[in-house]
């Protein structure tokens, strides 16, 4: 796959929306990219979706993972002036949705609004923090009932309304390239191995309600029960050379990350990756002959904290995809690096062998 496939690929996956718990276009759309390369498809009870390639060994099991969700909002309430109450489905920054165009995805159809807050000129708010009762979504009614009559109700999803853009042409920002980024990766690696035969049963899924604190990867690894498992997601992009206390700095365009350690103090949710898998992760980094980096980082969580738990355990490492603006309108990662990701993972899963069975 070139640099201009990978770009149309990401704007596929962009194009379609999936908030948590509401992958389903995101799995149809995995489905119709990877239908000639995967010799099996189904979904379990939470919406993750799997695509199982056929190896020379069933009983060795190389797992997967690009979460499908993206970051977005639900209806909450609507107010008696006709403006809807949302809450976050995801982790936001509430600094960053004023101004935002929306959609709210009804039973009935999808409805546009905007968020504004008071203008300046009017005192509008002066405090660093925003919060939710601020944010006000205008869908051009004067009443509740107004409202109601566009079919919108609470529990409805809610997504940004932004596209996506190719910078300097081989930058793309989008509003949900965490992490369809990693979908575009696993996409490619299958792509590269559709005409080779493996040792090792591939499953690749993707995963529901990451977003949501890693929700859907657990049960899915418990169903597959892998040898080895691999987590693809993006991971926090430098966006300049000071050193960081908690980052280290991994650029774009210097390749993906491959996620050595990662935890979030707070949760305490997080992997660190074995040392005999971390050698197997630099051997197929080395033979991709791609750059890559290590990626090593707090405040971060990933699917592969709740695989590397399944059953009686389950060897998981990550490849991270470096995004700069994550959680945002506008995350944006390299093309080269998604590249890479996608090449790593290959070479990882043609070296899979009888040292990772169980």
């Amino acid at each position: 796959m070139n640099r201009d496939e990978m770009i149309e690929l990401l704007g596929q996956l962009n194009d379609v929306w999936g908030t948590s718990g509401q992958e389903r276009m995101v799995g149809d759309k995995l489905g119709e990219l990877l239908c000639d390369c995967t010799d099996e498809q189904f979904e379990d009870a939470l919406g993750n979706r799997f695509f199982v390639k056929k190896g020379r060994n069933p009983d060795l099991k190389v797992m997967v993972t690009a979460h499908m969700d993206e970051i977005g909002f639900i209806v909450q309430d609507i107010w008696d002036d006709g403006y809807v109450a949302f809450l976050p489905v995801g982790m936001h920054d509430t600094r960053l949705l004023t101004n935002q165009v929306m959609t709210i995805h009804t039973k009935h159809g999808d409805v546009s609004g905007v968020i504004g807050i008071k203008p300046i000129h009017q005192g509008g708010t002066e405090e660093g923090r925003i919060s939710y009762l601020d944010l006000k979504l205008d869908v051009g009614t004067f009443s509740r009932e107004e409202t109601e009559k566009l079919g919108i109700l609470p529990g409805d999803p809610i997504t940004n309304e932004r596209g996506w853009r190719v910078m300097n042409g081989n930058i793309f920002s989008g509003k949900a390239v965490d992490n369809r980024a990693g979908c575009a990766a696993m996409v490619a690696a299958m792509k590269q191995l559709k005409d080779i035969e493996t040792e090792a049963t591939i499953y690749c899924c993707g995963s529901a309600m990451e977003e949501m604190g890693v929700k859907g990867s657990g049960p899915a690894a418990a169903k597959i029960r892998p040898d080895v498992a691999i987590c693809l997601d993006v991971c926090f992009g430098a966006v300049d050379s000071n050193l960081g206390g908690n980052n280290r700095r991994n650029y774009l365009g210097h390749g993906p990350a491959l996620m050595f350690y990662d935890w979030n103090n707070t949760s305490c949710l997080g992997n660190i990756v074995p040392e005999r898998l971390r050698e197997k992760m630099l051997s197929a980094a080395e033979k991709a002959g791609c750059p890559y980096q290590i990626g090593v980082t707090l405040n971060c969580g990933t699917d592969a904290a709740i695989m590397s738990l399944s059953g009686t355990g389950v060897l998981t490492g990550g490849i991270g995809i470096p995004n700069r603006y994550m959680h945002s309108a506008v995350g944006t990662v390299c093309v080269d690096d998604v590249l890479g990701a996608g090449s790593i993972l290959t070479e990882f899963i043609k070296d899979a062998a009888a040292s990772f069975e169980k």
